[in-house]
Parts: structure tokens; sequence; C-alpha cells
């Protein structure tokens, strides 16, 4: 009989959340369960504590903490917030895990770096945040290593996009309805990050690690396949949606100013996910085609 495994997902109504609802049939021998701040208010000391009281039987456990304050631009006038969310809140769930016995997943994001780069950042690049959002993810980081060693896991990503919520790419395909010409900035340069894909790895990783009592290393990087630039993936997505009525067209940062600045390079190196769990991500335009495909399926054609 296989082992039983658990997994206790916060913010499970967010993207990354919800993409992992989405897959948890496909794994029989983890039992997935799901909070968001009603259930488990990751802000509040000792909460995670008190919830795993109510959870048997007692089984070998791994948190993966989607929530987050991703408003990127807002973090710059909401700094305490954010690094409530982000820093503080990582923090208490270490140091929960610690005591529990769990193991725990953060999730993180590419703007840890400052985007001076011409290579793709390897897990161990120097960081070097250009803006609040940034600099509090990556004390969440250093929380998560600190407190739990190799019990605990980072999983850097970028320009992560979904069939739920609010995103880059659904706004796209609103505004491509709403608008005869959309200016996407051309000269930021990255992957783009379907949540199903993440959220599939991340499942993976988890029970994988899970079954060993460790993580391979304290950081991974996982994107979508491939480079592009915003310009790029908004493009392909108006492209492949057939809204040909609306014309995209390339602008430079200068041109769309922002309160936070963005990092000009932040394509993430999947080396080491490739090799320590043998997960190939595919490639960002399959990304694309699943999210236009399952807007079509869910009855929500954005194809017309």
């Amino acid at each position: 009989m296989n082992k039983i495994y658990r997994l206790i997902i916060t913010g499970a109504q967010g993207q990354l959340g919800r993409s992992i609802q989405a897959l948890a049939s496909s794994y029989p021998s983890i039992e997935f369960v799901y909070t968001d701040v009603k259930e488990l208010d990751i802000c509040e000391p000792n909460s995670l504590d008190r919830f795993a009281e109510t959870l048997m039987p007692k089984l070998p456990t791994l948190v993966v903490n989607c929530a987050a304050y991703t408003a990127v631009d807002l973090a710059e006038g909401e700094s305490e917030i954010a690094d409530r969310l982000n820093h503080q809140a990582v923090r208490l769930i270490a140091e929960s895990c610690q005591r529990l016995g769990y193991m725990m997943i953060q999730v993180s994001t590419d703007y840890v770096f400052d985007g001076a780069a011409s290579r793709p950042y390897t897990e161990d690049a120097p960081t070097n945040p250009l803006g609040v959002y940034g600099r509090t993810k990556r004390l969440g980081e250093e929380s998560i290593v600190q407190t739990l060693g190799f019990r605990g896991l980072v999983v850097r990503t970028a320009w992560l996009y979904s069939p739920y919520g609010r995103n880059f790419v659904l706004t796209m395909l609103r505004l491509a309805d709403e608008r005869k010409e959309l200016k996407v900035v051309a000269d930021q340069i990255g992957s783009s990050t379907y949540a199903p894909n993440l959220a599939e790895a991340i499942v993976r990783i988890a029970q994988q690690s899970l079954e060993r009592g460790a993580f391979s290393r304290p950081y991974l990087h996982y994107t979508d396949a491939g480079v592009c630039s915003w310009y790029d993936l908004a493009y392909y997505t108006i492209k492949r949606s057939g809204k040909t009525k609306c014309t995209v067209l390339p602008i430079t940062t200068q041109d769309y100013p922002t309160p936070a600045a963005r990092p000009a390079y932040s394509v993430l190196s999947k080396e080491a996910i490739r090799a320590d769990y043998d997960i190939e991500p595919r490639h960002w335009t399959d990304g694309v085609d699943s999210l236009l495909k399952h807007l079509a399926l869910a009855g929500k054609d954005q194809t017309k």
C-alpha cells in the first residue's frame, strides 16, 4: 500500500492554489488540505500550530505557501503590508513547521534579481531586488532557509498567469475586445509561467521530497521554457486568440513608467529542477495555448 502524505495549501483561492486544486485528483497518495485566510491566517502567530491540531490522522506533512502580496507597484506605498505577508508571515509559518516537523515550500519570484545579467539566473546567483516587492520576497526566502534548512524549499517563478483571477494574459484578452491597439513593453525579457504547469511541478517536488525526508537544495527555479518579452507574450496571446482587430505594438520601459522598477532581464535557469526532479518545463507558447483551450472548454470562449 502506498504511503499517504498531506499537503497543506495556503492561499488556496489564488492562481496557484486553484491550479493545485485542479490537479489534485491525479495524486491519490496525497491528502490535500486547502486553506485561505478564513481557515488559516498566516499573519497570526501559532495559527498553523492550532490548525494542525484539527488534522487527523497525523501524516507526513508539507506546507505549500501560495499566499503573498503580489501588487508590485502598490507595494512601493504599502511596504508594511507587503512585508507582513511576504516576510513576517513566511517566518511564522516556517517556525511552526519546524515545531511540527513539517516540510515547507515557499513560492518566490524573479524580482529578487536586479536584471543586470545577460544569461539565465541560477539558484545561487547574487540577489539584488529593485523594489519593495522583491525585497520583502527575498526576506521571506531567507526566513525559510535559516529556519528549516533542507526541510524548506524556495521555488522561484516568474510572470505567472492562469485561467483564474486577474493576470497579464487575461487582461490582454479583455483589452483586445475593448481597444483597437495595445502598447506593450518589449525591453523586459523573461519567461512566462502557466500556473497549472507550476502547480504540477510543485506537487511532484513535494511528493518526491516527502519520500526522501528533505529537499535536494534550498532554492529551485521553475518557469515555462523559452524566452520572451511582455510584448511577445501579448502578441502571441492575441494572435492565437484570433482577436485580429486589435494590433499589439512594442514600446520601451521608458514609454510606460511604473512606481516600481522591473528587472530588464530575469530569465531563470531550469537546469537544477531538471537534474534533481526530472521535471522538463513546457515551452511558454504551450502555456498560452493551454489557457485558451481551457477558457474555450469552460464556456468562456476568448478566441472569437
